[in-house]
């Protein structure tokens, strides 16, 4: 069961702290081999005598590549031998993405659009510790960083027009391969990607259904109430990510009635949902007038953020 990827320093998935382990182990050693992002296709293999994560005995290759903010970048790893699996770390070292069978089979994809400019790196893994075998990798790019920016930006087209003035708040654009929740700052009207949706709790909802339903919500929720705080609370029994009428209750996981974001399968799901939106504000507002940034409390088991002021 996988969660949708916040476009931040911040993993979210399964293998979170061994993400982070790879991240932080040895920064200097990243990118054994050089990646481009024309499609051409690189064939390795995995053999003893390369690096393994101790947590696991699993053994990889890292390769770099220079990527744009906005850049949406595929990468694929393909093999009969081995059960593919794949961690891309941003130009700090910290991961932003994994993937397993995204591919098909057991073979891995990352599809995501690029945070920031710089060097990353791309962690050719195995699922399972102490294989060994060969495999190929390969990476493209679509677009171009402008393409989530204004004003070439082509709004939804439940958006009353055509200038960012007309946008909502919170958005889905889909009119790419991977869904994306975007984010209009009303301090400069900026529009950037905030959660891509490559896959999703419920299986009954696809990734560009779900990312509609979320954006919306955003989007009314933010329009109805005073201040957008949102927190991680509990409505009708189950753990979802909710607005909260003011910061006492958002720091107690109390909802408002009408409040409702998105429906999580666990209280932890909802957390590292706030903590992954914390992460993404920061980036957003990097750069600008210290008052833009969030004020969240992160440290509580009902962690909250308030973006009233982006």
């Amino acid at each position: 069961m996988t969660r949708p990827t916040f476009l931040t320093a911040l993993a979210i998935g399964v293998a979170t702290s061994v993400l982070l382990a790879v991240g932080a182990s040895d920064p200097a050693r990243a990118g054994d081999y050089t990646l481009t992002l024309d499609g051409s296709q690189i064939s390795e293999q995995l053999e003893p005598s390369d690096e393994y994560l101790e947590s696991d005995n699993s053994y990889f290759d890292t390769y770099s590549f220079q990527g744009r903010a906005g850049q949406q970048v595929t990468i694929t790893m393909t093999s009969r031998e081995v059960d593919a699996y794949l961690i891309l770390l941003d130009p700090s070292g910290n991961s932003i993405a994994q993937d397993d069978d995204g591919a098909g089979n057991l073979d891995a994809q990352l599809v995501i659009t690029l945070p920031v400019d710089g060097t990353y790196t791309v962690v050719a893994n195995t699922y399972s510790g102490g294989t060994f075998g060969s495999y190929t990798l390969q990476a493209s790019v679509a677009g171009s960083p402008q393409a989530i920016n204004p004003p070439t930006l082509v709004p939804p087209s439940n958006s009353g027009g055509g200038t960012v003035s007309s946008l909502p708040r919170f958005y889905c654009d889909d009119s790419g391969n991977v869904p994306l929740t975007m984010a209009v700052s009303r301090r400069t009207g900026d529009v950037n990607p905030l959660i891509q949706w490559t896959s999703d709790w419920a299986a009954e909802y696809s990734p560009s259904e779900r990312c509609n339903v979320v954006s919306d919500r955003l989007a009314t929720v933010d329009s109805q109430f005073d201040r957008l705080i949102l927190t991680a609370g509990t409505l009708n029994g189950e753990s979802v990510v909710c607005a909260a009428s003011n910061r006492d209750d958002a720091g107690r996981g109390v909802c408002a009635s009408n409040g409702l974001i998105v429906t999580t399968p666990s209280s932890q799901d909802s957390i590292e949902f706030i903590q992954g939106l914390q992460s993404s504000f920061t980036r957003l507002v990097a750069g600008t007038a210290p008052d833009i940034v969030p004020a969240t409390n992160l440290n509580t088991d009902s962690p909250y953020i308030d973006l009233s002021d982006f």
